[in-house]
Parts: C-alpha cells; sequence; structure tokens
C-alpha cells in the first residue's frame, strides 16, 4: 500500500530528529536519505526555518 503514496516530509530545524525517527519507519527509502548536515543546508537560507523533502519520481531520457 506504502507504494501508492509519495514521500513528503516537511522538516523544521528544531526537529531534524523527526526526520531521521521517519527515515527508521521506511516511508522514506533509506536509500533516499540525505545527510542531516545537507538538510541543514537547505534549510538554513528558509525564512522559515524549515525544509520540504520530497522524493518524487525519476525517469530515463528518451
Amino acid at each position: 500500500m506504502r507504494s501508492q503514496f509519495t514521500p513528503l516530509a516537511i522538516v523544521s530545524a528544531v526537529n531534524i530528529a523527526a526526520y531521521s525517527a521517519m527515515i527508521s519507519t521506511g516511508f522514506i527509502p533509506s536509500s533516499q536519505k540525505i545527510s542531516d548536515a545537507k538538510l541543514q543546508e537547505f534549510i538554513a537560507p528558509s525564512p522559515v526555518n524549515r525544509a520540504v523533502y520530497h522524493v518524487g519520481e525519476t525517469t530515463s531520457p528518451k
């Protein structure tokens, strides 16, 4: 059933640990996890101190 959902996470700078907890559930595949340091880089310029993580789809060029 999870394959019907596209993983999306809104991560706050004050609670990056929640992102790691989500990874541990398997909802976001661990192969697509980004490091906490990289996540902080995405959050830093945000005026609301958050980042959005969206796995999305990958397609091959035709």
